[in-house]
């Protein structure tokens, strides 16, 4: 299937969320902040001068007190995304999500635990936006984002957002009358000065590694996705470190989800 640049942008976004979500919060002035995140959109414009292989590239960066990326890939108006979430506003309590889950302004549905044994960790909902070249916000739209976790497994992020367009990735597979999707990528994480090889230069082209800038050393990462429409609401699951979850895995988690009232 062909890549969809929004669709990227939007796993791009949850890839960095996860690995920076164990940031520490502390203060930030303000004026700093507007710096970084315009020298990220920046950085993630220049990017595009790679030609083909700029798909292939993702721009990330740790921002003391939030998430501050987004990865730049379509054209268009929106070239980033823009996404901040802070440790000390998470919903530890299961039972306090339905409050939480307001904040979406439509129902949505999720569930405590799995019958795979991952179990709620923690959530909130952030909001999105949708940045052009310049670092203005053109759109934004409110995102759920929740950690489940599993004895002798990898940490599981499940997402619930309106999509503001109707594009998709992976392996198309029917969920019980639903469209689902299925995708696993090879992801590097490197540092800011990485130079990227030839060869991996032919693996980008080929689709076959994507590489993240922003990370302290050189770690590769399986990162897999599952996601599904239900009522123009988008859900999604995804791993990003080794685990033994297959595409069926994903689907039987997905219906115990939909099974949700």
């Amino acid at each position: 299937m062909k890549d969809s640049g929004w669709e990227k942008k939007i796993w791009d976004k949850r890839i960095q969320d996860a690995l920076k979500r164990e940031t520490q919060t502390v203060g930030t002035d303000p004026m700093e902040k507007e710096r970084i995140r315009r020298a990220v959109l920046r950085n993630c414009k220049e990017e595009k001068s790679m030609k083909k292989n700029w798909r292939k590239v993702v721009c990330a960066v740790a921002v003391m007190c939030a998430l501050c990326a987004g990865g730049v890939f379509a054209g268009g108006k929106i070239t980033g995304l823009v996404g901040g979430s802070s440790p000390v506003n998470d919903v530890l309590v299961y039972d306090q999500m339905p409050k939480e889950m307001k904040k979406l302004g439509y129902e949505a549905k999720m569930t405590e635990t799995f019958s795979n044994g991952y179990t709620f960790k923690n959530a909130q909902v952030i909001t999105v936006k949708g940045m052009d070249d310049d670092g203005n916000t053109v759109a934004t739209y409110p995102e759920l984002k929740a950690q489940y976790e599993k004895e002798g497994e990898a940490s599981l992020s499940y997402t619930v957002c309106k999509p503001l367009e109707n594009v998709y990735e992976g392996e198309k597979l029917d969920l019980d009358g639903l469209n689902a999707y299925y995708k696993v990528d090879h992801y590097r994480f490197v540092p800011v000065d990485y130079e990227i090889s030839e060869e991996e230069k032919a693996l980008m082209d080929s689709g076959e590694l994507y590489i993240s800038y922003g990370s302290e050393k050189v770690e590769d990462k399986t990162v897999k996705f599952f996601s599904w429409e239900e009522n123009g609401i988008r859900y999604g699951f995804m791993t990003m470190d080794e685990t033994r979850m297959e595409a069926a895995d994903f689907m039987q988690m997905a219906r115990e989800v939909i099974a949700e009232k």
